[in-house]
């Protein structure tokens, strides 16, 4: 009887421990519905605490899976989600994961994007990236590609590059270029 007593206080005393800490919330972008977005639309009147994240990727050229994540993400609602609590203040990190989506990122309790850490897997790269790897490597092909960013509200746009691999018969390549499509 009094290690049961003393079990269910260790575990009330480490719920309350643990409910101070930052919550995770893991999101099965299967279960969302994706909507077009055309060019460069984002919606500048919107009143969303994420405008800046959405104004810093605006001038950026962008297949439509990653716009479509960045509106996603912009307007993403923590308060329907279970994890969210109004009665403290608390971060959140939110993991956005499909085949082609790796994303992680932490929001404050009002829904602001703190920070964002974006991994896209073989999206479509952008022309001119695409006309310059070509004229460099002609006898080779694209394999797989991968573009990344981390953002971060008080820096804005923090890291942004592509990794792309491309390869003949042979051999494969790994080229690295930064967001001006310089080699890195």
């Amino acid at each position: 009887m009094r290690n049961l007593v003393l079990l269910i206080l260790c575990t009330f005393t480490l719920n309350i421990l643990v409910a101070q800490q930052s919550l995770l919330a893991f999101l099965d972008s299967s279960t969302i519905e994706t909507k077009s977005i055309t060019a460069n639309h984002f919606n500048t009147t919107l009143a969303s605490p994420n405008l800046m994240y959405l104004k810093e990727n605006k001038s950026i050229q962008f297949s439509s899976i990653v716009k479509q994540w960045k509106e996603k993400l912009a307007t993403y609602s923590l308060k329907d989600t279970s994890v969210f609590d109004k009665s403290e203040k608390a971060t959140y990190t939110i993991i956005f994961k499909n085949k082609q989506v790796d994303i992680t990122a932490n929001y404050d309790d009002h829904g602001k994007i703190l920070s964002t850490n974006e991994t896209y897997k073989n999206i479509k790269i952008p022309l001119e990236l695409r006309i310059k790897i070509s004229k460099k490597y002609p006898k080779c092909f694209f394999i797989k590609n991968y573009y990344h960013v981390t953002y971060n509200h008080k820096n804005g746009i923090e890291k942004q590059y592509y990794q792309i691999q491309i390869g003949n018969r042979t051999k494969k390549i790994t080229l690295k270029y930064n967001k001006d499509f310089k080699p890195i």
